[in-house]
């Protein structure tokens, strides 16, 4: 069989030209000119890759699919042939069928959301005032903001039925921000989506657009005769690359006042006073991440000092959260303990903070693994098991615990106080699964460190046998480490590693193989 047209036309649709392997930008059509005629010319560089292999020994192949959709579109992926060249590396034993069907979706998804033209009404706040723009009148997005620093707030419908949220919160950020913070150019503006955008990634879609570094908006509930206003901010990934800790969803005291929606003339005032408290509560956060995210750090550390100070016990405690990833970057252990610490009295179950003291605990305990402190280890691991068993832990944060205790477990199995490689391995490899289901720019760095550690794992002392084929696979693994770098640095570093491998498996003689592997990167 071959692909037919329907099917063919259906996955080039979906994937809009793009390779779908995540993080990819390659386009697999080339618009060229024939020198000699002036024609314009199109090269096709888009591989119909097969999920699940016609053949026996070939990548994924699974004897139950049926033989008839094997060039179906249920079958195929549009990749770039780099990656597709990745996928089937090891008869695909990186890339189960169900991971490379989610990263179809997941791209597919991806693109629908970027392409779709927004719906809703767009709410710009100007100086002289508010202005309404209509998706009927300009179906464009506002201009991206070009401060140093941007926030974008946000409502979910034009008939949101908390519209003070949207109409007092940005005027009062601008105001206070300008006014105790004039070095700091910061931007801010209101924007309405037809609908809440739900997840993490979707969220730093909407800010991409708007340039944003801080989203706001909030979550209204009525609990018997009160309005429950929960307002929430989400630090986008892109903009904090140097700084991970701070990426996510931070949630807010809630405001509550008596009535039910609509208000009246006196709980609107109420409520009107507690959106201006929250605001003002919001502004004393925003210029330390803003310092914090520039590495500012001394900076940072006076505005969250000042906002540990304030009356908003969840502005308190990012605070102090923050304060704590302030003095481990500046090598202050003792310190940092003391606001982590602090920061899981007033929550204990912050899982934030809970990642903060278990990487404090591992660093503390880690001395380059000559000699570690076992009890700390063993604390640091009691620490990412108790974020990984909390379900409200987010996929970076899990994904971050994950890589923890596979650094525990290689630090262990290296100092000889246990041997637990394979539990290393089965970590690391959940972090890479978790950016290949649904990874962002943060975890793609993470998956590189993933994939550097796990060479690290399969390097072996010198000899040949099985040992050259735990040098292969090492060799793989730095490889992948280097293409998903997106440090220039680290990049060279994992490359410098492959290289010495590979200079080491080509002075070692080579046995006869049952199985080379096919990735021309690595030869015997």
């Amino acid at each position: 069989m071959t692909i037919s047209v329907k099917d063919r036309k259906t996955l080039w649709t979906r994937a809009r030209n793009n390779c779908s392997y995540p993080g990819c930008r390659q386009k697999l059509t080339v618009d060229g000119v024939n020198a000699a005629t002036g024609t314009v010319m199109v090269a096709v560089v888009g591989e119909e890759a097969h999920i699940r292999s016609a053949r026996s020994a070939g990548p994924r192949h699974d004897p139950a699919f049926h033989k008839d959709r094997l060039d179906a579109y249920e079958n195929l992926i549009l990749l770039c042939p780099t990656h597709h060249s990745i996928i089937d590396a090891n008869g695909g034993a990186a890339f189960g069928a169900e991971a490379l069907v989610r990263m179809r979706a997941a791209h597919e998804r991806r693109l629908w959301r970027r392409w779709s033209p927004p719906v809703a009404a767009v709410l710009v706040l100007v100086v002289a005032g508010v202005g309404w723009w209509t998706a009927d009148a300009d179906p464009e997005w506002p201009r991206p903001m070009r401060g140093d620093f941007n926030i974008a707030v946000v409502r979910f419908s034009s008939g949101d039925r908390l519209q003070d949220f949207a109409n007092q919160i940005p005027g009062e950020l601008r105001q206070r921000l300008r006014a105790r913070h004039p070095d700091l150019r910061t931007d801010v503006i209101a924007v309405t989506l037809d609908r809440s955008p739900g997840t993490d990634g979707a969220m730093s879609e909407v800010a991409a657009r708007l340039n944003a570094h801080i989203l706001i908006w909030s979550v209204v509930r009525v609990d018997g005769d009160e309005t429950i206003v929960s307002p929430r901010l989400f630090v986008t990934p892109a903009h904090v690359r140097d700084a991970p800790e701070v990426a996510g969803e931070l949630e807010l005291d809630d405001l509550r006042v008596l009535g039910r929606l609509p208000l009246d003339s006196l709980a609107s005032a109420e409520l009107r006073g507690e959106l201006l408290a929250a605001a003002a509560a919001i502004a004393e956060l925003v210029p330390g991440l803003a310092y914090y995210e520039h590495q500012d750090y001394n900076r940072a550390r006076e505005a969250f000092r000042r906002a540990a100070d304030g009356k908003s016990a969840a502005v308190r405690i990012i605070a102090h959260l923050m304060l704590g990833n302030i003095q481990i970057r500046q090598d202050n252990l003792a310190g940092a303990e003391r606001h982590y610490r602090q920061t899981l009295a007033d929550r204990p179950e912050f899982v934030r903070a809970e990642l903060g003291l278990a990487q404090l605990v591992y660093r503390r305990s880690f001395r380059e693994c000559d000699g570690p402190d076992a009890p700390g280890l063993d604390e640091s691991q009691r620490l990412y098991q108790n974020i990984l068993s909390d379900a409200s832990a987010t996929s970076m944060t899990r994904a971050r615990a994950d890589f923890g205790l596979g650094q525990i477990h290689v630090c262990r199995s290296q100092a000889l106080l246990r041997d637990e490689w394979q539990q290393a391995r089965t970590a690391l490899t959940r972090v890479i699964q978790q950016y290949h289901s649904d990874g962002n720019l943060l975890m793609r760095e993470l998956a590189s460190e993933a994939y550097a550690l796990l060479a690290f794992a399969d390097s072996p002392a010198e000899g040949g046998g099985p040992q050259q084929e735990r040098t292969r696979q090492a060799i793989l693994q730095f490889d992948k480490a280097a293409q998903l770098a997106l440090d220039g640095e680290r990049k060279k570093l994992f490359l410098d590693f492959k290289a010495n491998l590979q200079k080491r498996l080509d002075e070692t003689p080579c046995p006869s193989v049952s199985a080379p592997l096919s990735n021309a990167t690595v030869r015997c």
